[in-house]
C-alpha cells in the first residue's frame, strides 16, 4: 500500500513510544502499553517525529507455535487474536495523494481503561474484559492531502470489513487489498457540475409520459414520493414552456424533481446509465442551491430523488448528503409527528390524506437513512424509527406493502447500528453483547416471517418479474443486516469465538445461532450472490439496486475461505470467484 511513498516517509509498523523516546530507554512496542509505560502507569502513545500528525500503526496478528512456518506444523492463515486491530493504518499515494486510514473508536479515549488495558471498568464498577464478541470499533478515513478532502466510513462498512480480510491475507503472505478503496472517494462522494448553468429543454410529451410511466412502475411502488398524475401534469406544463429560465423561483424544486424523474426513467428504460439520464441529472444538480433555498415539501421530494439517483450510480456519499438535507427539512415540517396509534391534533394539516402522504415521505426518509447508515457506518440523523407511522392499512400505498416492510427493516437496521456503535468497549459484559446479538437476530427473523412467502427473505422469491427488483432489494438488505449483526463471529478465529459463547448460558436456539454466526454470514453472502445471478438471468435491472452488497459478499466469502482453507470445497472457491466478478464487473456505470 505504501509503494508510492519514498522509503524515508513510510510510516513504520513498530516504533518506540513517545515516553520511551523522551526517557531514551528501549521500548518493547507492546500493545496496548509497552512494559515501561505499564510499570510507570503512563499513557502510551506513539508518533513519528518526521510525521507528527500521523499516528503510527501497531497492527498484527500472531500465530501460535504450531502454526508458524518454521515449526513445520499447522496451516498458515489460521491466526490467533492475541493482538488485534488497534491503530490507524496509513497508506499514501502520489496521484492524487489519498491516504486510507483504519482505526478503532477506542483510540478516542487514550488513557482510559477501556482503551489501554485488557480489562475495563463498567459504569457499575465491575471489571469487564474486552471480549471477542465485541465487534472492533473501526473507522476508515479516505483522505486526499493535496486538496484537504477527508471522508469517514464506519465499522459496518465494507471498507472496514476489508481490513479484517487484510489481516488474514497478511498472515497467509498474500498482498492486502484494502488500499484499492483509495479509488472510491471521487466516485462515491463527488460529481462534476458545469460552472455555467445550462438547462435542457424537456422532450416531447409522449417521451415525458413514457419516462414517468417507467418511474411509476419501477421506483414508485417502493418510494411513493409523488402523486403520479400530479407530476404528469407538472411535467407537461414544463414541456410546453417557451423558456425554462422564466420559471418562478418557488417552482424550481418541482423542475428539479421533473429532471430527476426523466433521468431515472431514461436509465430504468435502458437498464443502465444513459446519456440522457446523465444530462438531466446534471441539470438538476446545478439547481440544488435553489432547492435548499425553498425548504418545503417539494424540496424534500427533490432531495430524496437525488438520493435514489445518486445511489443508482454508486455515488452513495453524495446520496448521504442529499438525504441528510431532506431529513433536516422534514423535521422542520413535522413530517415525523404522524401517528396511527396516537393521532396528534398538533398538526397544521387537517386533511387525513395529506397527513398520510406526509407519513409516507417520512417513512422513505427512515428507510433510506437506516439502510445507508448500516452500509456506511456514518452517524445518522434519525435516532429512532417508529413503524407506527405506517401501521394503518389505509396508510399503505396502492399495491404491495413494500414501503411498510422496508420501514420495518429500517427499524432493525437502526437497532443493529446502535448495538455496534452505541456502546464503548468494556461497557457491556460478553454475555450482554451476545444476548443483544441473539435478541436482534430473533427480531430480524420475526420481521422476515411477517412478509408474504413470495417476497420473503430467506426463501426463494416467487414474485413476478415486475416486483422482483424490489423483493431482491429487501432480501439483500436483510442479509446485509444479518452479516453486520454476526460480524464478530466472522472475523474472529472460530474456536476463539465459540469458546466465548460456550462460557455463558443461552437458550438452545440462541446458542446454536450464535455458534453458527460465521456460517450465517457466509450463507447471507452466498444468497446475495444468488440473487445477483437471478437478477441477471431475469434481465431485471433497476436504479434502486447498487453494487455495494456484492462487494460486501465478496469480502465475507474471502474471509471465510482464508480462515478455513482446508475445509472449503473447490465449489465454494468458484462461488467466491463468481461473486467477485459480479461485484467488480457488474455493468452499473
Amino acid at each position: 500500500m505504501d509503494d508510492d511513498l519514498p522509503s524515508a516517509k513510510r510510516p513504520r509498523l513498530s516504533m518506540a513510544c513517545n515516553a520511551c523516546r523522551r526517557r531514551k530507554v528501549k521500548c518493547d512496542t507492546d500493545y496496548p502499553k509497552c512494559r515501561n509505560c505499564r510499570s510507570r502507569n503512563d499513557i502510551c502513545t506513539t508518533t513519528d517525529p518526521k510525521m507528527p500528525h500521523v499516528p503510527v500503526t501497531r497492527e498484527w496478528i500472531t500465530q501460535s507455535e504450531s502454526m508458524r512456518p518454521d515449526s513445520g506444523m499447522g496451516q498458515p492463515g489460521q491466526p490467533t487474536l492475541s493482538r488485534s486491530l488497534t491503530s490507524p493504518e496509513i497508506s499514501q499515494h502520489s496521484q492524487p495523494s489519498p491516504r486510507s486510514l483504519s482505526a478503532l473508536d477506542r483510540q478516542q479515549s487514550v488513557g482510559k481503561a477501556t482503551a489501554e488495558s485488557p480489562t475495563a471498568t463498567a459504569p457499575w464498577g465491575q471489571v469487564v474484559g474486552i471480549s471477542p464478541a465485541q465487534q472492533p470499533y473501526e473507522v476508515a478515513f479516505n483522505t486526499d492531502a493535496r486538496t484537504d478532502r477527508i471522508k469517514m466510513m464506519g465499522g459496518s462498512s465494507s471498507q472496514c470489513l476489508m481490513k479484517s480480510l487484510d489481516v488474514y491475507l497478511e498472515t497467509a503472505h498474500i498482498k492486502p487489498l484494502s488500499h484499492n478503496f483509495r479509488h472510491g472517494m471521487k466516485q462515491a462522494e463527488e460529481v462534476d457540475i458545469p460552472i455555467i448553468l445550462s438547462l435542457p429543454t424537456f422532450p416531447d410529451v409522449s417521451v415525458c409520459d413514457h419516462f414517468i410511466s417507467v418511474f411509476a412502475e419501477k421506483i414508485h411502488p417502493l418510494y411513493p414520493f409523488f402523486d403520479i398524475d400530479f407530476m404528469k401534469r407538472i411535467m407537461q406544463q414544463f414541456a410546453q414552456l417557451p423558456t425554462i429560465e422564466s420559471l418562478p423561483h418557488e417552482r424550481v424544486p418541482l423542475l428539479v424533481s421533473s429532471y430527476l424523474i426523466l433521468s431515472l426513467g431514461a436509465d430504468e428504460d435502458a437498464k443502465g446509465i444513459t446519456e440522457d439520464g446523465t444530462k438531466y441529472l446534471l441539470a438538476a444538480a446545478t439547481l440544488l442551491g435553489h432547492v435548499i433555498a425553498m425548504p418545503y415539501l417539494h424540496a424534500i421530494q427533490a432531495l430524496l430523488l437525488f438520493t435514489v439517483v445518486y445511489r443508482g450510480r454508486n455515488k452513495d456519499g453524495l446520496g448521504w448528503q442529499t438525504l441528510g438535507m431532506a431529513i433536516r427539512i422534514a423535521y422542520t415540517l413535522g413530517l415525523h409527528r404522524h401517528s396511527h396509534k396516537n393521532p396528534q391534533n398538533l398538526h397544521v394539516l387537517q386533511d387525513e390524506s395529506d397527513r398520510i402522504f406526509h407519513a409516507r415521505i417520512w417513512a422513505v426518509c427512515c428507510s433510506l437513512e437506516k439502510m445507508m447508515q448500516l452500509e456506511s457506518g456514518r452517524p445518522a440523523t434519525i435516532l429512532h424509527v417508529d413503524v407506527d407511522h405506517m401501521m394503518g392499512p389505509d396508510q399503505h400505498p396502492p399495491g404491495h406493502a413494500f414501503l411498510h416492510w422496508h420501514m420495518g427493516l429500517a427499524k432493525h437496521q437502526g437497532l443493529i447500528c446502535h448495538h455496534i456503535y452505541g456502546h464503548r468497549p468494556g461497557e457491556r459484559s460478553a454475555k450482554e453483547i451476545l444476548s443483544d446479538t441473539a435478541r436482534l437476530d430473533r427480531s430480524l427473523l420475526s420481521w422476515a416471517r411477517e412478509i408474504p412467502e413470495e417476497f420473503r427473505p430467506g426463501s426463494d422469491l416467487f414474485c413476478s418479474s415486475s416486483d422482483y427488483h424490489i423483493a431482491a432489494l429487501l432480501s439483500i438488505q436483510y442479509y446485509q443486516a444479518i452479516i453486520a449483526l454476526h460480524r464478530a463471529a466472522l472475523i474472529v478465529p472460530t474456536t476463539t469465538f465459540q469458546s466465548e459463547v460456550s462460557k455463558h448460558s443461552f437458550d438452545d436456539s440462541s446458542r446454536l445461532r450464535l455458534l453458527a454466526g460465521e456460517a450465517i454470514c457466509v450463507s447471507g453472502a452466498r444468497t446475495i450472490a444468488r440473487l445477483t445471478i437471478e437478477l441477471s438471468d431475469r434481465s431485471v435491472e433497476s436504479r434502486i439496486l447498487t453494487a455495494g452488497p456484492q462487494l460486501l459478499a465478496c469480502i465475507v466469502l474471502g474471509i471465510s475461505l482464508i480462515k478455513n482453507t482446508s475445509s472449503r470445497s473447490t465449489g465454494s472457491r468458484i462461488m467466491a470467484a463468481d461473486m467477485e466478478a459480479s461485484a467488480v464487473f457488474w455493468p452499473r456505470n
